[in-house]
């Protein structure tokens, strides 16, 4: 069974304005440079030390079991396999486990992770609200918030928590990536689904799902259909029944783009090696075939057959068949 459950990228109400004005601008050009140092500012500096904390001890939030997730359409991470073995999962632990094996790796040497005592102020403060879903603010928003969560996990599994500590790094939701040819979405179809599986209303759908970002390096890549920050979303979204998979699980490119992002000091060369190295660790796997697997993706998403197109062509036809019917009738009683 796959989750329908999403989460939300949030925004401070501060840059709400700044946000607007992104998406109404005309000009491709002045909309780009705007957007583009409005999220630059989110990235985290060199050398930063962030402090990290849970609000809770014993949070009681859901365990996603390995057994309700799908696993057809790509692998989950080895680190849900192993939770999943544990009969009495202490949540915060998990998570500081993760981090430190999937998150620090590809920042270490730039960012100095560090988990404190939930007494202690800290950058990135973590709740566990059951009914507020799961989510996270953007890169160095943290440091905007004091005393709020600045990320909170509705429920637990491995791939939650790298979508969510992706988003602390800078990373935006994939499906809102606005380079190479992402989601063709059925609007209407679209709205209606996330009202059913979210309660979410329009608005909020149009921005966390439909609307792109008018940003020409706000991502390190194309649209990458295995990133681990895409989610799930069913064929009959979509006008050409193209949907996406449930990614459980860093991809090839991910690594690639945090690697490089956050190692800038370092030729291309070097951070290629390394997010091969660190890929082969994570995954026992070739960098490589993942990245080809998802050029692979996006073809079919770009190529899927468009049935809106076919279904109104066959409308035509059966109008134009009924037409030529009823005129030859009106002759022969004629």
């Amino acid at each position: 069974m796959k989750q329908e459950i999403i989460c939300v990228q949030k925004f401070l109400p501060i840059h709400n304005n700044e946000l607007e004005q992104i998406h109404k601008l005309t000009d491709e050009e002045e909309r780009k440079r705007l957007a583009a140092a409005f999220y630059t500012k989110k990235l985290w500096s060199p050398n930063t030390t962030i402090t990290m904390k849970f609000l809770e001890d014993n949070p009681r939030i859901t365990i996603t079991p390995l057994t309700n997730m799908d696993t057809k359409n790509g692998p989950v991470d080895t680190l849900q396999m192993e939770f999943s073995k544990s009969e009495n999962l202490n949540i915060p632990q998990a998570i500081k486990t993760i981090v430190q094996q999937r998150i620090i790796p590809l920042v270490s040497g730039t960012l100095n992770l560090k988990f404190v005592d939930k007494k202690a102020p800290a950058d990135v403060r973590i709740s566990f609200d059951s009914g507020g879903g799961s989510w996270s603010l953007v890169g160095t928003d943290c440091l905007e918030e004091k005393n709020e969560p600045t990320m909170n996990f509705g429920w637990f599994d491995v791939a939650t928590v790298i979508h969510e500590f992706g988003h602390m790094l800078g990373l935006i939701h994939e499906h809102q990536n606005p380079r190479g040819e992402t989601i063709q979405w059925d609007k209407e179809a679209v709205y209606k689904w996330a009202n059913e599986t979210q309660g979410w209303d329009k608005e909020t759908t149009q921005k966390n799902i439909i609307d792109k970002y008018n940003v020409e390096n706000i991502n390190g890549s194309d649209f990458d259909p295995l990133s681990i920050m895409l989610y799930f979303f069913p064929p009959s979204l979509t006008l050409n029944r193209v949907g996406t998979n449930q990614n459980l699980r860093l991809s090839g490119i991910d690594i690639q783009y945090i690697v490089g992002t956050y190692h800038k000091l370092n030729s291309q060369e070097e951070n290629q090696q390394e997010s091969k190295q660190l890929f082969e660790q994570f995954y026992n796997q070739n960098i490589q075939d993942n990245i080809e697997k998802s050029q692979q993706l996006q073809h079919k998403l770009e190529s899927g057959i468009n049935w809106y197109i076919i279904i109104i062509v066959g409308l035509v036809i059966i109008l134009i068949i009924f037409f030529i019917i009823i005129i030859r009738q009106n002759k022969n009683k004629s």
